[in-house]
């Protein structure tokens, strides 16, 4: 049901006039919610089927009136947020999400409402991706659904403290000096001080990710140098996923490797930079990542040997 109100939200906020929102509505939810217009003033009433999520829905149909009404722009939907992206989400089990977490995807969407001019597209594709393989990897590992279903939202916020970072050294074509790649490292700190003072479990969750997913089974990661179990799960699990969609995502610094290049350094990389029980899960479910790339592979054995670099130097920027 979660899933049906996202699209909901993706589609009402892409909404023309008010005449499409209450057709949406209609098509929605049929008679569940009702949209009456007095005297200017909008009242929405919301069935009991609907009843933990009203609040939402509401909101999402109030917001969009108000923006047709001053005849704003259409928003920009993330590709986060995309139809056939949220198709590849995990399915929430209903009965398994408590009031609490019923609130955890709006409280995602409100942030990315409000910072829909992050970035580049490849930075917003990157993210999403990071989401859907951190759920994959979680489910291989058999973790129970609520945590699979948190971290399929969570992940994607793992670099949000990069907002505050300047474009021209994130993107920089050459390598970074010492002090821009003492500044990029601050991003993780910056993204946990972002998110951390939340009651939503799924932001807390996130939180923990923004302030470890650069952490290091080894502990030669940052920004506490945490080594192996130290770090928490999500902050390991994360760390894989990055690390593979920034290995084969186009970047200004570095050249994309194939996704067999990428399978291969991350499995270098298990016992030193990641935890090897993931990199475990992650081998189990290469089929589904190839078909998250669209990409088909003659299945062939890992080589021995691939030259690495091991120390966190400035000029490593593969994990982004």
């Amino acid at each position: 049901m979660i899933d049906k109100i996202l699209e909901f939200a993706v589609e009402i906020l892409q909404s023309e006039d008010t005449e499409e929102i209450k057709n949406l509505t209609r098509s929605f939810f049929g008679n569940a919610v009702k949209i009456i217009e007095k005297k200017g003033e909008l009242e929405i009433h919301v069935s009991e089927e609907y009843e933990k999520f009203s609040e939402y829905i509401i909101k999402m149909i109030k917001i969009s009136y108000r923006r047709n009404k001053n005849r704003m722009e259409k928003f920009n939907i993330w590709p986060f947020l995309r139809k056939d992206l949220l198709t590849n989400s995990l399915e929430y089990n209903d009965n398994l999400v408590t009031e609490n977490q019923v609130r955890i995807p709006f409280g995602i969407l409100e942030i990315l409402f409000r910072i829909l001019g992050f970035k580049d597209y490849e930075t917003r594709d990157h993210i999403t991706r990071t989401g859907i393989i951190s759920a994959k990897i979680a489910k291989a590992m058999k973790k129970d659904d609520i945590f699979v279903s948190l971290i399929r939202f969570a992940a994607p916020l793992h670099d949000i403290g990069k907002l505050l970072i300047p474009n021209e050294i994130l993107l920089k074509p050459g390598k970074l000096t010492e002090e821009e790649w003492e500044i990029v490292k601050k991003h993780t700190i910056i993204g946990w001080s972002i998110l951390k003072d939340t009651a939503s479990d799924i932001l807390h969750l996130a939180a923990n990710i923004a302030l470890t997913h650069h952490e290091r089974w080894n502990g030669a990661g940052y920004p506490m140098g945490l080594k192996e179990k130290e770090i928490p799960i999500e902050g390991r699990i994360v760390a894989v996923a990055d690390s593979l969609d920034a290995m084969i995502c186009n970047r200004p610094y570095k050249r994309s490797k194939s996704l067999d290049e990428a399978f291969c350094e991350i499995n270098d990389l298990s016992r030193i930079w990641y935890d090897p029980e993931v990199v475990e899960a992650l081998n189990t479910i290469k089929k589904d990542i190839e078909e998250l790339y669209n990409v088909r592979t003659i299945e062939r054995s890992l080589p021995k040997t691939i030259q690495l670099r091991h120390k966190m130097g400035n000029q490593t920027r593969d994990e982004s």
